[in-house]
């Protein structure tokens, strides 16, 4: 794809007729394009904010009326609601003691729930043991390992990320998605930095997510300088350099 038209766009992700499409909004009225991206074999499980902002509408009592240029995207949202009406259905009909039972076996069951419980207990500062270990993930997702196995793992990075994007974990979101972002600089001024177009814009999206946060949580003066530092020493190829420089220009005005 031509470095210039790059420039300036968010990605999201659908599936539609069993075809995997990458739908391209491009900013500042440069233009729209589809682009189809079936060798990605994306796994189409994961929830989208139009899809988290759906089902906090729903859970909260309120109507949605949801327009999508893919039915199969409207299937996906469907199937969501109706899962989650279940599963509001199931905690009303139960008493305080039967789920505290049930969030005892989450906590003794999966690893993210003691995680997300150690974070909220601890509001006032950071677990650095916690913090390290989601970074050692990430580096382990991205970069490759000592034999040059691994690595490029862009889904596994969004799941690790994903697992901490709440108002509970945000200091977590915000550390660990700057590091990816930072990891992602490294291997590609390490190794060349050939690996396609999907691999930038993956790290192009959660940087515009992060400055989005950061600015609406008033959060600039804390970490503006490393933001700017990540976007300077972006790596140069697929337009990823200008990306990071435009993005960050878009929302801290110097």
């Amino acid at each position: 794809m031509n470095k210039g038209i790059r420039q300036g766009y968010e990605l999201s992700y659908y599936y539609c007729d069993n075809l995997h499409f990458s739908l391209i909004n491009y900013k500042k009225n440069q233009c729209q394009a589809l682009v189809n991206y079936t060798d990605f074999k994306k796994k189409y499980d994961k929830l989208t904010d139009s899809e988290r902002t759906v089902l906090k509408l729903v859970e909260n009592g309120h109507k949605a009326l949801i327009f999508s240029q893919f039915v199969g995207h409207l299937k996906i949202i469907e199937s969501l609601m109706q899962k989650m009406k279940e599963f509001l259905k199931h905690i009303n009909s139960q008493d305080i003691g039967q789920l505290k039972e049930e969030l005892k076996e989450l906590y003794i069951s999966f690893e993210w729930v003691r995680d997300y419980y150690q974070i909220k207990l601890k509001q006032g500062k950071m677990d650095q043991n916690l913090l390290s270990k989601y970074k050692r993930q990430i580096t382990d997702a991205i970069y490759f390992d000592e034999y040059g196995q691994g690595g490029l793992d862009v889904d596994k990075a969004e799941n690790i990320i994903k697992q901490l994007n709440s108002d509970s974990t945000l200091k977590y979101y915000i550390e660990i998605s700057l590091h990816a972002i930072e990891e992602c600089t490294r291997i590609a001024n390490d190794f060349g930095g050939d690996f396609g177009d999907y691999f930038f814009i993956y790290f192009e999206e959660l940087y515009d997510k992060v400055l989005d946060l950061v600015v609406k949580k008033n959060l600039v003066d804390k970490h503006k300088d490393r933001l700017k530092e990540i976007a300077d020493v972006a790596f140069d190829g697929y337009g990823h350099y200008d990306q990071l420089q435009e993005t960050y220009d878009e929302y801290i005005k110097e």
